[in-house]
């Protein structure tokens, strides 16, 4: 995350004549720049005070491109930009009401927004200070956190909102707010651009008073449970610099303390096991054990005791009109509005089967590998430990869309690629999971399951831009015979198939709730090779690995029609 310069200092300056060239850039002085300025509007729970009578934690800023919004809505992992305001500012002039909640407002300005777009602006009030007490006179960090995956969204008790267009919706749409000068394209799509002396979007209201009455989906895996994967550890870290990069694309420096769930990029599916044998395992609520709480509890994440967690699971409104659409066995796109997106089975009578779509939401995302310049200083004799760190931290993140540079000659597009899992009502596939209605008639009904059973359907999808309806591959495997022969008029309408399957590579486990919290791992929490921290949790070290393999006999690629 960027933190904004306010003021603009010229240093050394001269009658030199700057080079204004808005295509091109200034290359003579700073870029211009965008900001946001408006109002935040509060209502909700009287905020917590310090032992001055101050309020305590702040309010945060997020800012996403319109086309990029976090899940479930999307697949942004991480805002573009955040500003922070203490508290104290929000609440100086806080009303009390007659419910007991208290009304308050305060201006905001979000500057030093790099490029013209169009913006979803989302915010939350974190009440938790930065460190708190645990009774033995030692503090702990706590309370939201940019910088750490497992402190950078709100937890029960915060209060969410955003600028929205209806603040007292059941479902919030959030607005998508202008930053910069239009122009319409020859194709009739709106692009913006900066002038020279930057832009300004004034008359943003962002509406706070939303509680999150759940924390955080944190989850580990179940070991002994899984089907189709192949568990295994990390490797020993090598002895030889050589060995080194590798190593570090094969386990991003996980110890093997670490867990890895492996799967065959050439995996096929049996039409008729019903989907009993898609690949899948079993997670579970909260932390492993009591010493991993209190592990987490040092980095500044409170987990309830396990018996105390559970998984909200119910139906996602897909389409957002209030109802849940979705019949296994029309064909009517109607009837299945709300129906996962990937996973479309065969059915046993003919045809295909379609499925529901179920919070929790399960997305793997592959992560990155080393960089031509991680290469080189992995190769070096001796590379410096915070060298191998910040190596190790890029690793186990999402990869991210751009040009590969790794060779200068010929440098090649690189997009994200996802795999969407199914959750499965009850946690049982056996339970004819594909033919009887899900527990849930509507998107307000709702049931709490300890344990959460995941499929993962063998499709990923390559993300080539913002647009989620069009901007996308799908990458499938060679399919067996049967399953060829049920699926071939319902493939995706952009799909690519080859003999090596699904791409292979480290992917990451993200578990994203309803209230739109998420919970990834590898995270911070995760043991490393390069040295076990003393808030070291091995279950958070859970990797997903797909590798190369071999297809099946007889196991080949479809071919529509018109190819």
């Amino acid at each position: 995350m960027r933190h904004a310069l306010t003021l603009l200092v010229c240093v050394g300056c001269t009658g030199a004549p700057l080079d204004r060239n808005a295509d091109g850039g200034y290359p003579n002085h700073n870029n211009p720049t965008g900001t946001l300025e408006g109002t935040l509007v509060y209502q909700g729970p009287a905020p917590p005070v310090d032992v001055r009578g101050r309020p305590t934690g702040r309010v945060v800023l997020l800012l996403f491109r319109a086309d990029e919004p976090p899940p479930p809505r999307g697949l942004a992992t991480t805002a573009v930009s955040l500003q922070a305001l203490p508290a104290s500012q929000l609440f100086a002039s806080a009303t009390p009401l007659p419910d007991g909640t208290v009304r308050a407002s305060a201006p905001f300005i979000f500057p030093g927004i790099e490029r013209p777009d169009e913006y979803q602006l989302r915010a939350f009030y974190s009440a938790r200070e930065e460190t708190q007490a645990d009774g033995t006179n030692n503090r702990y960090p706590t309370g939201f956190q940019p910088l750490f995956t497992i402190r950078n969204q709100p937890v029960r008790g915060d209060v969410g909102g955003g600028a929205v267009l209806d603040p007292t919706a059941r479902d919030a749409r959030f607005l998508r707010i202008p930053l910069g000068t239009p122009t319409r394209t020859a194709e009739g799509s709106l692009r913006y651009r900066f002038p020279e002396g930057g832009s300004v979007t004034r008359g943003v209201t962002v509406f706070l008073g939303t509680p999150f009455p759940t924390d955080r989906p944190v989850f580990h895996y179940v070991t002994g449970v899984s089907q189709r994967f192949t568990e295994a550890r990390p490797e020993a870290p090598p002895t030889s610099a050589a060995a080194r990069a590798p190593y570090a694309r094969a386990t991003g420096f996980l110890s093997p303390e670490a867990r890895v769930l492996e799967l065959s990029s050439t995996v096929t599916v049996d039409p008729t096991a019903q989907g009993q044998e898609v690949p899948s395992f079993l997670l579970r609520a909260g932390l492993d054990t009591d010493a991993e709480r209190d592990r987490a509890r040092v980095a500044g994440v409170e987990v309830q005791p396990r018996a105390a967690l559970r998984f909200l699971e119910t139906a996602f409104d897909y389409d957002g009109d209030g109802a849940f659409a979705w019949n296994p066995l029309s064909p009517d796109p109607r009837a299945n509005a709300d129906a996962h997106p990937t996973l479309v089975l065969p059915n046993p009578m003919g045809g295909v089967l379609r499925t529901p779509w179920l919070f929790p939401l399960v997305v793997l995302a592959r992560l990155h590998d080393p960089t031509a310049e991680d290469v080189r200083t992995l190769s070096a004799p001796s590379p410096a430990p915070e060298s191998l760190l910040r190596i190790a931290a890029e690793l186990n993140r999402p990869e991210r869309g751009g040009l590969d540079r790794s060779n200068p000659q010929a440098p090649r597009p690189v997009y994200p690629v996802v795999l969407f899992g199914a959750v499965v009502p009850g946690g049982d596939p056996r339970t004819g999971f594909l033919t009887h209605n899900p527990p849930w008639p509507d998107p307000r009904a709702r049931e709490l399951e300890e344990n959460l059973r995941v499929l993962v359907p063998p499709v990923a999808f390559e993300l080539h831009g913002p647009n989620p309806l069009t901007d996308w591959v799908a990458l499938i495997p060679p399919l067996a015979p049967a399953l060829l022969a049920v699926v071939q008029g319902s493939l995706p309408p952009h799909y690519r198939c080859d003999s090596t399957g699904l791409p292979s590579g480290r992917y990451a486990l993200n578990v994203v709730s309803q209230t739109g919290q998420a919970w990834t791992v590898p995270n911070e929490l995760s043991p490393l090779a390069l040295g076990t921290a003393p808030f070291s949790v091995p279950s958070q070290g859970l990797v997903v690995r797909i590798t190369a393999g071999m297809p099946a006999a007889g196991a080949r690629c479809p071919t529509p029609p018109e190819r």
